[in-house]
């Protein structure tokens, strides 16, 4: 019995990035005019009930979410991090743990979380970035042996709190222009399986199949429900990784077959616009049609392969209701 036989069952899940730069940024409507405030203040008043209740009347088998990405904040207590970077509770790390708050309410339908971590820490912000290792990520590499090192043993201690909460890990930023191998991808690797070796991981270098940026080549035509099906495959990352983390610009990639090198065939792409926020992910709108996205989940779930849809959140833990509505839709079809 494969450890991912159960991601298989599930089929789709929804991915949202929950993150000081979007829900906590008064610029972009996920923050729904409440401005910015103390980082504790906002993960206190995310209504996880809410989002468990909104996940499962869309039908997701799991969610992934970010723990953080980028800045130096965090939507859960971390008393190794904040010792590195010499901070009190609540100003980087929030004293609620959203992690167990949610996954005590997405129990109750059976939806499974995924937490996503990074390979570059908080590279963003100078004072926690250079704490850490690694700061000016585009100079410093490979990442330095202190990074490695402080960086995995924040990463233990969320392991260890999660053992039995979680089902997997994502962990973005794990590029070959940082010096990421199998060697050093290890660090996180280990800590992981070492606490629960039944968890499934997965290390994302970007883009794993050969896709245009330029707006004119993209190839999605919503008005005759057509995507060009990219020919080359998703690639594996690391040599022990469980699943292909997927990342792709576009849902149309397809699985040849449930495995790839012995990993489950995954994909994971945005639900909203290209020209939207970061290029779509953590976008508000709908980009597909719904006889498209119907007919590429069948594709993809004929050959055993797994689907994460990237969804905004708002602040308040709401899902923007044209995507919620949409993903209903397509799913009542699919389900057929």
């Amino acid at each position: 019995m494969s450890n991912t036989d159960r991601f298989v069952a599930k089929k789709w899940g929804v991915m949202c990035h929950l993150l000081h730069s979007v829900q906590n940024n008064p610029d972009l409507p996920s923050n729904e005019g409440v401005g910015q405030t103390p980082w504790d203040e906002f993960i206190s008043q995310i209504d996880v009930q809410n989002m468990a209740k909104e996940l499962s009347e869309m039908g997701a088998g799991y969610l992934l979410l970010t723990i953080m990405q980028g800045n130096p904040y965090m939507i859960a207590p971390n008393a190794t991090y904040d010792k590195i970077v010499g901070s009190e509770p609540g100003k980087y790390c929030s004293t609620r743990d959203l992690v167990l708050d949610l996954s005590g309410e997405l129990k109750k339908y059976d939806i499974d979380l995924f937490l996503y971590y990074t390979g570059d820490g908080p590279h963003k912000d100078v004072q926690t970035g250079n704490a850490m290792g690694f700061q000016d990520r585009y100079n410093e590499a490979p990442v330095s042996e202190k990074f490695l090192k402080n960086w995995s043993s924040v990463l233990k201690e969320y392991a260890e709190r999660y053992k039995d909460v979680v089902k997997g890990w994502w962990i973005d930023g794990c590029y070959d222009d940082f010096g990421y191998n199998n060697d050093n991808l290890r660090y996180y690797y280990d800590v992981l399986k070492n606490v629960n070796p039944d968890w499934i991981v997965a290390f994302n270098d970007g883009y794993a199949v050969v896709q245009a940026w330029k707006k004119d080549e993209w190839a999605y035509d919503s008005k005759n429900d057509e995507l060009q099906k990219i020919p080359v495959s998703l690639q594996k990352r690391f040599v022990d990784e469980e699943y292909l983390a997927g990342e792709a610009i576009d849902f149309n990639v397809y699985p040849e077959g449930r495995y790839v090198e012995g990993a489950q065939w995954h994909v994971l792409s945005h639900l909203g616009s290209r020209d939207g926020l970061w290029g779509g992910w953590g976008g508000v709108d709908v980009r597909y049609t719904k006889a498209y996205l119907t007919k590429y989940l069948k594709a993809v779930w004929e050959k055993e392969g797994v689907v994460t849809i990237d969804m905004g959140l708002k602040r308040s833990g709401k899902f923007y209701e044209e995507q919620k509505a949409f993903i209903i839709d397509v799913m009542s079809e699919v389900n057929k």
